[in-house]
């Protein structure tokens, strides 16, 4: 099965993905047109054991004996997870890569009522008879209240300047690689292919492209000229009004590890572990390098010139000391 991008003026074709499946149609490789390929493992019980991505990192899963999953972590202990179910006690235990330990507890309807954080602290959730979230109690006693239209969506918050997403979970195979570049109105048709369980074909009118970009030019905001993407919609140049171009490279998950500006210069990136940035380096060979901890927080940034900043977090994320050359700030 492919995804397949179709040149009906010059009657060519080029593969954007392609996907590899088993013996029990599960999905098990995709590769891009770059032949950059991510890998998905099963076990005998047809559950997620592995994830690889394109990068060759992978994301493991373990199981019990009832298919709940109660361990996830990258290859390198990154976010490691661990989770405890107590259905007779009506809560289940996360056990964070910190050491942090979060209490769910549930009611009768196995609804999430409140979460415990290490400290004791206690959310709890207030819901109506349809079962919507209608407040929120924080640990320190303040209520923020939800509210639902006519349609039981529910309204953002005023001081929130970002809507949720209309919507998050791709509706059909195409929206996995392009999302909202993808028109849902440009779909002409989709049908289920003979024997091939699952797997369907779809056709649409135009090809998703990519968002128009703006930039600051003296003071004022004008549209790219001769913009240049890859075939997922990625910039990889751009020319500006007066003729300077920059230009993109990026890693096979999309990351950038390049960027050249207008003038030549020349920005330089490497990614570790989930796509977390490893280091920056100037046009001018300076290069900054950071750290993580095991949650996936900063734990260190070391400048150019050697001198580290090292970051301290608490069991909730928060960040409570900060030391520069071993003193603290």
């Amino acid at each position: 099965t492919a995804i397949v991008l179709l040149d009906k003026e010059n009657n060519k074709e080029r593969t954007l993905l392609r996907y590899g499946y088993d013996e029990h149609d599960q999905l098990i490789q995709g590769t891009d047109s770059y032949r950059n390929s991510f890998a998905l493992t099963y076990d005998s019980a047809h559950r997620l054991t592995q994830k690889t991505d394109r990068r060759g990192y992978s994301v493991l899963f373990k199981y019990d004996h009832q298919g709940r999953c109660i361990r996830t972590a990258g290859e390198d202990g990154l976010l490691d997870t661990r989770l405890d179910y107590r259905p007779l006690e009506k809560r289940t235990l996360m056990t964070r890569a910190d050491g942090g330990e979060w209490i769910y507890n549930y009611d009768d309807n196995d609804t999430l009522t409140s979460i415990i954080d290490p400290y004791g602290g206690t959310r709890q959730f207030i819901r109506n008879e349809l079962g919507q979230v209608t407040a929120e109690i924080d640990p320190n006693g303040n209520t923020i209240p939800h509210y639902y239209d006519a349609d039981g969506r529910q309204i953002p918050d005023a001081s929130d300047p970002f809507e949720p997403p209309e919507r998050s979970i791709p509706a059909v195979p195409m929206e996995w690689e392009f999302g909202f570049l993808l028109d849902r109105g440009t779909i002409l048709k989709q049908q289920a292919l003979p024997d091939q369980g699952a797997k369907s074909q779809m056709e649409i009118d135009s090809f998703p492209k990519a968002p128009t970009n703006w930039l600051s030019y003296n003071h004022r905001f004008v549209a790219l000229i001769a913009p240049v993407f890859d075939p997922f919609g990625t910039l990889i140049k751009d020319r500006s009004p007066v003729g300077h171009s920059r230009r993109w490279r990026h890693d096979p998950n999309g990351n950038t590890v390049l960027y050249q500006d207008r003038e030549q210069r020349q920005y330089v990136k490497t990614y570790t572990s989930m796509n977390l940035l490893q280091s920056e380096q100037s046009p001018q060979g300076g290069s900054t390098r950071y750290d993580y901890t095991f949650a996936g927080n900063i734990a260190k940034v070391t400048d150019p010139g050697g001198a580290v900043s090292a970051f301290v977090y608490d069991l909730k994320d928060q960040l409570i000391e900060v030391y520069k050359s071993d003193a603290l700030e």
